[in-house]
């Protein structure tokens, strides 16, 4: 049994005349029958088998502009096939229509091609602003797009738009145009840059299969790498005005349906060049340069000559002119992020020396009572009376408070460390490029070290503390009921008086 294919079911019917109109979303086929007698109605259903299961089919048969008789798939298809032979079998010369239409839905990034010819003549009569607008809104769905062909056994692909076979494997990738979005809105003005969220990438192929489908695709490429590249673009429907200031400054306005794909796609490889790494706004002005040198025909924007070669053989000019630059730059940011070091170390030098003082301050206390207490006595005994006690105490609750003051300080100062470093970064993005930066200074390694640096040590300096404190705290506190072991005793007696003498409550 041969595999049901839509030439097969259209090959069940004599028509005069045809007309087929594949799009994104829809496949839609209208015959005008010659004649009826011979067609195998059992066989019309039953051929529509081709019809994939993401899909939705409604056939529609027309006799003389009266009812139609409709089809749709997943229906009895016996009430179809019987209405049909019984309005034919009292056809006289009336005129009769038959319609099929394909709903197309698109799951997981993955939308049917049924008729390949028609689909290129549909898109071939769309603008090419209508085709970007289809594009951006099927690919915006999951971040690529996967045109599977139901009879045709082509493959042809761009990065994140695939035209393949049914049962193919894999998916394109999902690509970060809104980071190219975003560099040229800083360098350029094209009227849907917001619009269409789409890059040159998602359009250019290699592949020479299905050669009317990829000189289409890469037109659209093209298309779009001349309006990331050119200082204002405005597309309207099929033209696209233009202006360009290089060495010369060049407006115009170009046909797009005669712009011709050049076979090595310069303005592609520019644009690729231009938005890959490296100086932004260098390379954006040097390639304006050279494109408005070899730009021959304004009205079409072809090139004259290698112009992508051009432009690298000048940025390598370019670059051995400004390297001497770029290193006092790099030397410049290398003597900050020294004195970057020099600043994490003061700030944890600020705290360990508010330690050291309080440190001090007790031992100087302390050490006073003690002499003070031999002096007094002769010997080392009852250090701590009631009022030293009580005075240690306050002086230990005194220092936990500048503890508490110098902590604060230091977390103030790494903030303003941190900030600084930001924008240490910032102000150097217009010299360099952000990968240089991230690379000159090793992805922040030494600032996230000295940052670690200054937390470890703010930790173990605040263990040390409450370690002191808590010592001479319970030390003070041990020798004080060492030598009035009585004073529990009479606290207790209090308490136990102080509960008698309360009044009782009235019942």
């Amino acid at each position: 049994m041969n595999e049901a294919t839509l030439p097969s079911l259209l090959s069940l019917f004599k028509y005069t005349n045809a007309q087929i109109t594949e799009r994104f979303d829809e496949l839609r086929i209208v015959l005008e029958l010659a004649e009826v007698k011979n067609l195998d109605i059992n066989a019309i259903v039953p051929a529509t088998a081709f019809l994939n299961a993401r899909d939705t089919l409604h056939l529609s048969v027309i006799i003389d502009d009266g009812e139609p008789i409709d089809f749709y798939s997943g229906g009895d298809s016996s009430e179809f096939t019987s209405e049909l032979e019984s309005k034919f079998s009292i056809l006289d010369d009336e005129a009769v229509s038959f319609t099929l239409r394909i709903s197309k839905n698109i799951v997981d990034g993955v939308i049917s091609i049924y008729h390949y010819q028609d689909f290129i003549s549909s898109l071939n009569g769309l603008t090419i602003q209508a085709v970007y607008q289809e594009f951006s809104s099927y690919i915006q769905k999951a971040g690529f797009l996967i045109f599977e062909f139901q009879s045709t056994e082509n493959i042809l692909k761009s990065s994140s738009v695939w035209f393949v076979n049914k049962g193919f494997s894999g998916t394109p990738e999902v690509a970060d145009r809104q980071s190219k979005i975003i560099k040229a809105k800083s360098s350029c003005h094209f009227n849907f840059l917001s619009k269409f969220v789409l890059n040159a990438e998602d359009f250019a192929v290699e592949s020479h299969d299905l050669p009317e489908l990829a000189d289409f695709m890469n037109r659209l490429a093209t298309i779009l790498s001349i309006a990331y590249l050119f200082d204002i673009t405005s597309l309207h429907g099929d033209t696209l005005e233009y202006r360009l200031n290089g060495y010369k400054s060049i407006n115009g306005t170009v046909d797009l349906k005669l712009l011709e794909t050049e076979p090595d796609h310069p303005y592609y490889k520019i644009y690729s060049w231009v938005y890959d790494s490296g100086n932004f706004t260098d390379k954006t002005g040097l390639a304006r340069n050279i494109i408005s040198l070899h730009l021959e025909q304004p009205n079409n924007l072809s090139l004259r000559g290698e112009p992508f070669t051009s432009i690298q053989s000048s940025y390598k000019v370019y670059e051995k002119q400004n390297i001497k630059q770029y290193i006092e730059i790099r030397n410049k940011i290398s003597d900050q992020l020294l004195g970057f070091h020099d600043r994490a170390n003061k700030i944890i030098e600020t705290f360990a020396s508010g330690f050291q003082k309080s440190a001090l301050a007790l031992m100087t206390f302390y050490i006073s009572a003690i002499i003070l207490k031999v002096l007094s006595k002769d010997k080392l005994i009852e250090v701590f009376t009631i009022d030293a006690a009580t005075l240690s105490s306050a002086f230990i609750l005194c220092s936990i408070v500048y503890y508490f003051v110098l902590k604060w300080e230091v977390h103030a100062q790494k903030v303003r460390f941190e900030n600084n470093y930001n924008d240490v970064k910032s102000r150097y993005t217009d010299l360099l490029d952000e990968q240089d930066i991230n690379r000159i200074l090793n992805d922040d390694h030494e600032f996230k070290s000295d940052l670690l640096f200054v937390a470890d040590k703010a930790k173990y300096y605040s263990i040390m503390w409450f370690v002191f404190l808590g010592i001479f705290f319970l030390s003070t506190w041990l020798l004080y009921f060492i030598y009035n072991p009585a004073l529990p005793h009479e606290i207790r007696e209090w308490f136990t008086h102080c509960s008698s003498t309360a009044p009782a409550k009235k019942p």
